[in-house]
């Protein structure tokens, strides 16, 4: 309030509890450089062999409204009570608070931009590496926050650090590839954070980009392909060291199939199922894609079942929607009079929200993002449950594309035994995807599914509506969520109805809005898929994964 009648910018404060401590293996980080970093006006940390604390940071920075009582929004102006040096720094350490997931333990070594923290440990928060992040994280409170002035700065630090970009791609030698590459990556975050229906954005550039300098095709079974063989490591490192991009830790015989492994197979069954592939397609073919395509759903399943039980999902809660309603469930259609390739919403054989309503009255209220009702889920971290995701979505598409198969040759008999089965399969597969959902978009989920009338205020006092998130989550879980979400809700009414679509699309629209991801609004508006923009930002997100 006193930033108001100042007519100030409120800089927010830092406190001791928002500086936290997360695991980092000393083996991942360079000695080289450590000390030289300032937090609040202190050394870091003195040289040693031991871990280095985090940089993250949480933002404190509070989200302009308009004046109690009345539409006026007063004007936003850089904070006076800190120089533009550490505002910079501040934005930086942000980042890595959003976006940075370290590895689930030091033998993983995956996660999302885990081996960032450790280089601006060593290069320095005001590298051309920092100041991407700081681009990013400024142009993603600019969204968030309505601060229009972290706009211009992020503007300028992306023009800086594009300057720097080009000339590291015209001159490879005179530059570090792993620098290069990881300021690719951040500035195709930054045009997605950007993009808009109006001005989809140059995320296609960077991604081009990444691939070019990874001397790899632009996409991402290339990128699968590059990882598996060892060549990514290879040009970062000059050793060939095969990786793997969704990895769990290693439990199991190494005879058996990775989630990579299998994501490949699935990449060249879709290549050879487009509709125009189909088209011209003799019945022996298409009966050959059923067995192969089934037996790749059943590949996926082992895949899932022989996961430890410390990285499934957990039941945290359930969720209380606006009004009374029935979770999610199976409900088996009447058969089709024809054997019609096209099928509507309204003969849809799974899954629904079931709350009873007759015709004359109105159907319920949207679900907002997050509150769909039922069982919610938690995990070890956000690029854990990305991982189950990308196993279920990848099995719902195959479930999609044997249904689809099915009616071209005239078995697509809904009450056929094999039909049902997918279609339980495909609900399993849709509940646990809902279930995850909030654990991606809410930073606390016990306050989530207990909201006190504090919680309620406070949120209210931010400027969120009482059907919004009150605690938005890192933006990091729906950067690692919104690909999954844009897939199924294209996949055919058969397997996901229209009020499941219409929530999807719902939580795409929150992850744009309350996250800041303006590729997510893209996909929650368009009625046509945007492959292109997709594989973009599948490959800008899975390199993160990687570095």
């Amino acid at each position: 309030m006193r930033c108001i009648k100042g007519n100030r910018t409120c800089g927010g404060y830092e406190a001791r509890s928002s500086i936290v401590f997360r695991p980092q293996a000393s083996q991942f980080i360079s000695s080289s450089g450590s000390g030289t970093l300032p937090v609040d006006g202190q050394p870091l940390l003195a040289p040693t062999t031991g871990p280095l604390p985090t940089l993250a940071r949480k933002c404190t920075l509070s989200k302009r409204v308009p004046l109690p009582g009345t539409n006026y929004m007063p004007p936003d102006t850089p904070c006076k009570e800190i120089s533009n040096e550490l505002f910079d720094e501040y934005a930086c350490r942000t980042f890595l608070w959003d976006f940075c997931i370290p590895p689930t333990t030091p033998a993983d070594a995956r996660g999302l931009f885990h081996g960032l923290e450790p280089m601006l440990h060593r290069i320095g928060l005001h590298s051309k590496v920092g100041k991407a992040c700081m681009a990013v994280s400024a142009e993603l409170h600019r969204k968030t926050l309505c601060r229009e002035y972290l706009g211009r700065r992020a503007e300028a630090k992306y023009h800086e650090v594009l300057c720097y970009l080009a000339k590291a791609v015209q001159n490879p030698a005179s530059a570090d590839t792993a620098e290069t590459l990881i300021i690719a990556t951040l500035l195709g975050l930054y045009e997605m954070m950007l993009a808009r229906e109006t001005h989809p954005g140059h995320y296609n550039t960077h991604a081009r980009g990444v691939a070019a300098i990874l001397q790899i095709g632009n996409s991402p079974s290339d990128l699968l392909m590059a990882a598996r063989s060892g060549h990514f490591n290879k040009v970062l490192t000059g050793k060939s060291q095969p990786c793997s991009i969704f990895s769990f830790p290693s439990r199991h015989p190494t005879s058996e199939q990775t989630l990579d492994d299998l994501l490949l197979v699935l990449d060249d069954i879709q290549k050879r199922s487009t509709p125009q592939r189909l088209a011209n397609t003799s019945p022996e073919t298409l009966y050959g894609l059923m067995d192969e395509a089934a037996a790749l759903n059943q590949a996926f399943a082992r895949w899932q079942d022989a996961q430890p039980a410390d990285l499934r999902g957990s039941v945290s809660g359930y969720t209380k929607p606006p009004q009374p309603q029935q979770p999610l469930q199976w409900l088996p259609a009447s058969p089709s009079p024809s054997s019609s390739s096209s099928v509507d919403s309204s003969s849809s054989d799974f899954p629904r929200n079931t709350s009873p309503h007759h015709s004359h009255e109105s159907p319920p209220p949207p679900i907002p993002a997050a509150y769909w009702p039922g069982r919610v889920d938690t995990y070890h971290d956000h690029y854990v449950a990305s991982v189950w995701n990308m196993s279920r979505t990848s099995r719902l598409q195959l479930i999609d594309l044997l249904l689809r198969l099915s009616r071209m040759l005239g078995d697509g008999n809904p009450n056929s035994t094999e039909h049902q089965h997918h279609a339980a399969d495909a609900a399993q597969l849709l509940t646990d995807l809902l279930a995850s959902i909030p654990f991606h978009l809410v930073d606390d989920l016990h306050v989530f599914l207990n909201p006190d009338q504090p919680t309620r205020e406070l949120a209210a006092g931010a400027g969120h509506r009482p059907d919004e998130i009150p605690n938005p989550g890192r933006p990091a879980g729906g950067l690692l969520i919104m690909h999954h979400l844009d897939v199924v809700s294209r996949l055919c009414p058969t397997l996901v109805p229209a009020d499941v679509r219409d929530y999807l699309r719902k939580c795409l629209l929150w992850i744009s809005t309350g996250m800041g991801i303006g590729q997510a609004a893209i996909f929650a508006k368009s009625s046509e898929s945007h492959p292109q923009a997709l594989t973009s930002g599948c490959m800008i997100t899975w390199v993160a994964m990687l570095l």
